[in-house]
């Protein structure tokens, strides 16, 4: 499922910062924007439920935070707000969103930032580091006039998706329309992590994190589970449009950690059962016990089948993933290429347009001092006249230049 993401801000917040484009809510498009930014060993995988049976699938997952797809709401107060309470914040990497359509980037962030056991590498590094002792509309602004972090997020933006890059003005002037996005729906992204004993919700529409109920490593799901189940029971019929999505320990990396366990275990079993099998004592002692070593190797074995039989499955899943993000890459030049083209054509039509409007109301505010101009003159106003011949002389075209005209088209060419 994929939506078209869009979202409002405070006006006094928009950053002076490039245009920001809106991006598809699709794993694919989270995970290669994972890659682009440089963060290491994580990985987007989408929740299709929130029925407690698969829900409770992802307590086997190292879970970093869910981002979560919703229409977009007003102020929201944590109950500790409510009972005028101060909440304590200062562990929390916050920005406020500062610009529309960033905010896929920002819950993202929101997440990986607020990891203290992932890689997010040197670029994330050096930024979370510049900005640690920023508030959070400084954080957002710093967020949103980071060039790598906006190019990074255009890149993935769809076909369909991509707004063209001119400034709003001129677009509603030539469209003829008050606002483009009225009629579209606006969807925001909200990131949860788990800290400090408490779930957060990280919405940069918000002025600051709102922290939830009280949790365990071991229950936070469980609270993830009750609150969204909650605020998706505020929503009518016609507005349940919903995406979740897990950041959780990459697949792959968790596959060959197994992997290289099983492996070991196998070598070591191996070699005990061959040990005993060369030594007839040993074997009739290990008889009487029960213990055949043969079996449990063989189930090794198989194991390590299966789990390889998994790496090739989700070795195909990211063949496909990464030949979607390829897709939509090149659907990103084609949109620029097209877009560039229709910015030449909108601005000849208005720059057109703008020329007839300005020989208009020349021509009336010449009619309302009495000149028209191309009125045939009288006998008495040709007086005083000069006659500017062509370089032929015995050509028959001349102009007609007033004195006044003539003399200053000399000064000018001076």
């Amino acid at each position: 499922m994929t939506n078209r993401i869009t979202s409002t801000v405070d006006p006094a917040y928009v950053s002076l910062g490039g245009h920001w484009c809106t991006i598809e809510s699709s794993p694919a498009v989270f995970n290669a924007l994972i890659q682009k930014n440089g963060v290491r060993g994580a990985y987007i995988k989408e929740v299709w439920s929130l029925d407690r049976e698969i829900f409770d699938l992802f307590k086997k997952e190292t879970v970093y935070g869910f981002i979560f797809l919703l229409k977009s709401q007003g102020r929201r107060l944590s109950k500790v707000e409510s009972m005028g309470m101060d909440v304590d914040t200062s562990n929390i990497y916050f920005a406020n969103q500062v610009i529309p359509d960033a905010c896929g980037t920002q819950a993202l962030l929101s997440i990986v930032l607020n990891s203290p056991t992932l890689d997010i590498g040197p670029m994330l590094n050096e930024f979370k580091e510049f900005t640690s002792k920023f508030d959070p509309k400084d954080k957002g602004l710093a967020m949103t006039n980071c060039k790598e972090l906006r190019e990074n997020h255009n890149s993935l933006t769809g076909r369909f998706e991509r707004q063209p890059i001119l400034p709003l003005p001129f677009l509603m002037e030539i469209d003829g329309q008050e606002n483009p996005d009225d009629d579209d729906t606006q969807f925001h992204y909200v990131a949860y992590v788990h800290m400090d004993g408490y779930v957060w919700e990280l919405d940069g529409l918000q002025p600051e994190p709102l922290r939830l109920m009280p949790c365990t490593e071991e229950t936070w799901l469980d609270v993830v589970r009750i609150e969204l189940m909650a605020r998706m029971r505020t929503y009518g019929e016609e507005e349940g449009h919903f995406v979740l999505m897990a950041v959780i320990k990459d697949p792959m990396i968790v596959l060959h950690e197994k992997l290289d366990k099983l492996r070991v275990i196998a070598e070591a079993s191996i070699a005990r059962s061959t040990s005993v099998r060369g030594n007839q004592q040993e074997q009739e002692k290990e008889k009487e016990k029960g213990k055949h070593y043969i079996q449990p190797t063989m189930a090794i074995v198989d194991e390590i089948a299966a789990v390889e039989q998994e790496i090739e499955t989700l070795e195909q899943g990211i063949v496909a993933e990464q030949r979607e993000i390829q897709e939509t890459e090149a659907d990103f030049q084609e949109a620029i290429n097209i877009f560039m083209k229709a910015y030449v054509e909108m601005k000849g039509i208005h720059t057109n347009n703008y020329n007839s409007k300005a020989k208009a109301e020349a021509k009336a505010k010449d009619k309302s001092k009495g000149r028209i101009k191309n009125k045939p003159r009288t006998k008495a106003k040709n007086r005083g006249r000069k006659r500017l011949l062509t370089n032929d002389a015995d050509s028959d075209h001349s102009m007609d230049l007033d004195s006044d005209e003539y003399n200053n088209g000399i000064n000018v060419c001076r």
